[in-house]
């Protein structure tokens, strides 16, 4: 069990037989060099991470994250978002856990790089970033580990859209009131794919909203399929060029001349485009969440000559002039 400590200096850790499945990995046929995740979360924590990152990192509730921390009397971490995962080759929340694994494991860093892709001094930045113990070098070794599957960033998605609009074809659903929210019905993440490829079709959002219904047996408005377009990144179109019929074919022509490239959002596990060359690890929608989270709202300044919702001077004078 890795929550037992085993190294000289953690016989103070406290054994707590309900937590000992929280914090756990799937242990490797051999013994651990750092047999206690406890000893990682300490040095998380004191590394200055948030409640949502070790949340993730350890795959907790935040009711499982705080009696933890309380078991192993730790001050309470910040509650703060997550940083932001940006760059060509960012880390994501898989990557993370198993360096913590592997770290733990007594693997060298020269065998974490290669299935990690990404250099010795990158894992040794990370794992000093996030608060990883140092551990004996005589203990550590060498392993021939399974390479990782890079995030889809460097390389699109997918060069089609792989989407067959057939209006001909009706479906025989049924609106539950699940489905609708204030009384307009909810779009579903299976027909960005189909929104996409009218985008491109070169048709307006009128036409775009009466194939969606013929095929999925939907009542999306034209500003509902308008809106989404807005949500899935697709701008720039030239509306001087609009087609009077859709034609699948011309469509997937012009999403591959346009500059566009498929992406998956990470964040709302959507479909979103982009420019090629841009590499986003979020949609812009998901962009936008993360903004306003991040936006302190600024303080409120007390205004001391106020008394409710009229200034004292204007109290003043109505006293003197009752009559008013």
């Amino acid at each position: 069990m890795l929550l037992q400590p085993s190294l000289p200096g953690l016989d103070y850790l406290e054994q707590d037989e309900t937590h000992a499945s929280v914090l756990s990995f799937t242990a490797p046929p051999r013994a651990s060099v750092l047999q206690s995740l406890d000893l990682i979360l300490m040095g998380m924590v004191g590394a200055g991470l948030g409640i949502e990152a070790l949340c993730l990192y350890f795959d907790l509730t935040r009711i499982q994250l705080c009696e933890r921390l309380l078991a192993l009397d730790l001050e309470m971490p910040a509650d703060k978002p997550i940083r932001r995962f940006a760059g060509k080759n960012p880390w994501s929340v898989e990557d993370i856990r198993h360096l913590i694994r592997w770290w733990s494991d007594g693997i060298h860093v020269k065998s974490i790089a290669p299935s990690l892709a990404r250099s010795e001094n990158a894992i040794r930045a990370k794992a000093r970033r996030i608060g990883l113990p140092r551990r004996d070098r005589r203990l550590l070794s060498y392993q021939d580990l399974p390479p990782l599957k890079p995030l889809p960033l460097d390389e699109p998605s997918s060069e089609s859209l792989q989407s067959d609009i057939l209006p001909e074809t009706h479906s025989n659903l049924t609106l539950t009131p699940q489905t609708k929210r204030f009384g307009v019905e909810i779009w579903k993440k299976e027909h960005d794919d189909d929104a996409l490829l009218l985008y491109f079709g070169q048709i307006n959002n009128a036409m775009a909203a009466q194939y969606l219904n013929d095929k999925w047996g939907t009542h999306y408005s034209a500003a509902a399929v308008s809106s989404r377009w807005t949500r899935l990144g697709c701008k720039g179109r030239n509306r001087k060029a609009m087609a009077a019929s859709f034609d699948p074919v011309t469509a997937e022509a012009n999403f591959k001349a346009s500059g566009f490239v498929k992406r998956q959002c990470h964040t709302l596990k959507r479909v979103f485009v982009e420019r090629r060359g841009v590499y986003s690890y979020n949609c812009p929608e998901a962009q936008k969440r993360v903004e306003k989270i991040t936006i302190r709202k600024p303080r409120e300044t007390v205004d001391h000559y106020r008394r409710g919702s009229v200034s004292l001077p204007v109290l003043k004078f109505l006293e003197r002039n009752s009559s008013l």
